[in-house]
């Protein structure tokens, strides 16, 4: 319909010179059911009336049943005015169709990076987590949650347990209650650490990844941290878990406001420090260096205190 469009333009423009008498016909049928294809269109499929009165109103124009007489002059700025509209029509199409294609493209490679085995794999799963909580829900919505847990595990910058269920509780028709939705998150983040791909022996996880051990702090900063905090090994700032880490650093900015970027350069230890520390070197989205910060991953609580040179945008 996209081409009929431009046809279309193209021959209200040659309307411009002189042509036979049967060619001003044909071009009055032509438009007139080129209108209504598109005004119906607007109507019915896209909702917008607005669009479909316009385009309705140009069908009638158009029509060679009943002619309006306009004079040449007139019907020569009425042919340029409708060809600029649907040229307008035909780009703002082929931008849409692009920026849907756009993000057919990304959904798809979303996908194979969730579920490399494809759809098979995905309703394999969905039922083994369904299985996993006895039935107590509809498969349908299980898959639902999987697939969002799913997705905001490989795109979120919040990977802890308690953003990514806060989340999936809080969204529109969710009838999964939270131990539920901590069952799917569980099963989500072992597959992403390479683990087994069953949902049983998930205790290191818990633990270890969503700060849920034995021991750790639940402050902004670690009691027996001494030096420049978050700056220095000594005195790392504390975070609930390996995921809490960039969502601890997504959440800082430079005392001008700038947003940063990060990179982990692997971990070191302290003599003060019970766990590995993380090392992760800031530059500023402009690329200028900020030095290093260091997270202890392995605490009851994930730090909003910003290390000196930061502020912490919750604290704003």
């Amino acid at each position: 319909m996209r081409h009929i469009q431009l046809v279309l333009a193209v021959a209200l423009l040659i309307c411009l010179f002189p042509m036979p008498y049967g060619y001003y016909m044909f071009i009055r049928f032509f438009a007139t059911i080129v209108f209504a294809i598109i005004a119906y269109d607007f109507h019915q499929k896209q909702d917008n009336n607005r669009a479909a009165i316009i385009f309705l109103v140009m069908a009638v124009l158009f029509q060679p049943f009943i002619k309006i007489p306009l004079g040449r002059i007139l019907w020569n700025i009425m042919d340029v005015i409708s060809a600029i509209i649907l040229f307008a029509f035909w780009w703002e199409q082929k931008e849409r169709a692009k920026g849907l294609s756009s993000i057919n493209a990304i959904m798809q490679d979303m996908n194979r990076k969730l579920f490399p085995g494809g759809t098979q794999q995905m309703e394999k799963e969905a039922r083994m987590l369904h299985s996993k909580l006895q039935g107590k829900y509809p498969l349908e919505e299980v898959k639902n949650v999987f697939m969002y847990v799913s997705s905001m595990f490989l795109i979120s910058q919040d990977k802890t347990q308690d953003g990514i269920v806060t989340r999936a509780i809080n969204r529109p028709n969710n009838s999964l209650d939270r131990n539920a939705i901590i069952t799917i998150y569980q099963f989500v983040a072992s597959k992403a650490l390479n683990r087994n791909n069953a949902i049983s022996d998930v205790e290191f996880m818990v633990q270890h990844l969503n700060g849920r051990g034995n021991s750790g702090c639940n402050s902004n900063t670690i009691p027996n941290g001494y030096g420049e905090y978050g700056l220095t090994a000594t005195n790392p700032v504390p975070a609930k878990g390996i995921f809490a880490n960039t969502a601890y650093l997504s959440k800082l900015r430079t005392l001008k406001g700038e947003e940063l970027e990060w990179e982990r350069r692997g971990s070191t230890s302290a003599p003060n420090i019970e766990m590995p520390i993380d090392i992760y070197h800031i530059t500023t989205k402009s690329g200028k260096d900020m030095g290093n910060i260091y997270i202890s991953p392995y605490q009851n609580h994930t730090s909003t205190k910003a290390p000196k040179g930061f502020i912490h945008i919750e604290n704003l």
